[in-house]
């Protein structure tokens, strides 16, 4: 199942890192959200724990914040987004903004990987960014259960269309179970500018590769990797 973007305006969260409560504000918290600190190889590190199962390591300082305090700051938006009713397991998606791999819960970045524990397990960032996505939709399922109709994960090269102009602009490879890989035709590059000062391209998995000004956003499905067309 496809969510459907209407114009480029409801993508604007998402690129400026700008959350709308668009949830129902105020309802009762359903999942039990915590962060906690650890010490990995003799440094503080944070953790964020969701019903019992370790959904996020933070090794990396950031934006003056310790990963401890990152944890803390992941933890209450994550809180926020389920007091909203925001909190699902077909909400949560992992992607890149402006070039940087993010976990998002319908459309609302939630934490930027951490490039370090990218690097301590040997894979990228936006791959780190899909397995938190992984972690996050097992925790919130209360367990390692297949969602209903499961495939196997697989992954496949799509192009990158621009939604300005409708151009193909370059390749990606995206992530995902075969039967919502099997939907994805394309990956849809949204670009915005706020107050001429903040430039964000957003990478939207859609379903279809023409009609760009409705956006079939595929969930489920991670861009894991981006090449430039002229190879």
């Amino acid at each position: 199942m496809t969510r459907s973007y209407r114009s480029i305006a409801a993508l604007a969260g998402v690129a400026l890192l700008l959350p709308v409560a668009l949830g129902r504000a105020g309802q009762e918290a359903r999942a039990r959200i915590v962060a906690r600190s650890r010490v990995i190889a003799g440094e503080p590190a944070g953790i964020v724990i969701v019903n019992g199962e370790e959904v996020i390591v933070l090794r990396s300082a950031l934006g003056g914040s310790s990963p401890v305090e990152r944890a803390q700051i992941v933890a209450r938006r994550l809180q926020e987004l389920d007091r909203q009713g925001r909190l699902t397991p077909a909400a949560v998606d992992s992607g890149t903004i402006d070039g940087t791999a993010v976990l998002l819960v319908d459309g609302v970045p939630v934490v930027t990987a951490d490039s370090r524990v990218a690097r301590d397990l040997g894979i990228t960032p936006l791959q780190l960014a899909a397995r938190w996505e992984n972690n996050l939709r097992i925790a919130l399922r209360g367990g390692d259960v297949p969602e209903p109709n499961g495939s196997p994960i697989a992954t496949k090269i799509v192009p990158i269309l621009s939604v300005g102009t409708g151009l193909r602009v370059g390749v990606a490879q995206v992530t995902g179970e075969r039967e919502r890989l099997d939907n994805t035709r394309a990956v849809a590059q949204v670009e915005l500018t706020f107050r001429r000062v903040v430039r964000a391209r957003v990478l939207v998995p859609i379903s279809t590769t023409s009609g760009l000004r409705d956006l079939d956003r595929v969930p489920g499905v991670a861009v894991t990797g981006i090449g430039d067309i002229r190879l």
